[in-house]
C-alpha cells in the first residue's frame, strides 16, 4: 500500500515512466483509489503540456522569451480547467485560505 506523500514523492518519476515495476504498480494502485491524488497527477500532466506548449517553436522557428510566457495565446490555457476541489486543496496547503 501507498500513501499520498509517497505518491507524490513518486509523482515525476512516475510520469515519466523512470519507477522500477513494483513502484510502479503501487502508484497505479493508489492513483485508481485516491481521487484525489489522480486529479493531482492529471493536474500535473495538464500543466506539463501547457508549459510544453507555450515553449514550443513558433512559426518563424524561434521560441519565445520566458519572460514573454504571461502573453501567450490565451487558447493554451482556455481547455484546462482545473477542478475546484483541488485549487481549493492547494490553497489551503500554502495557507492562502483558512
Amino acid at each position: 500500500m501507498m500513501t499520498c506523500e509517497q505518491f507524490i514523492d513518486h509523482l515525476l518519476d512516475f510520469d515519466e515512466g523512470d519507477l522500477p515495476s513494483e513502484t510502479d504498480r503501487l502508484c497505479r494502485e493508489h492513483s485508481a483509489l485516491c481521487k484525489q491524488c489522480a486529479d493531482y497527477l492529471d493536474s500535473y500532466q495538464k500543466t506539463v503540456a501547457v508549459g510544453k506548449a507555450a515553449f514550443k517553436s513558433d512559426s518563424h522557428g524561434s521560441e519565445p522569451a520566458a519572460d514573454t510566457v504571461d502573453n501567450q495565446r490565451p487558447s493554451a490555457m482556455e481547455s484546462y480547467e482545473l477542478p475546484e476541489e483541488l485549487v481549493q486543496s492547494i490553497l489551503t496547503a500554502a495557507g492562502a485560505v483558512r
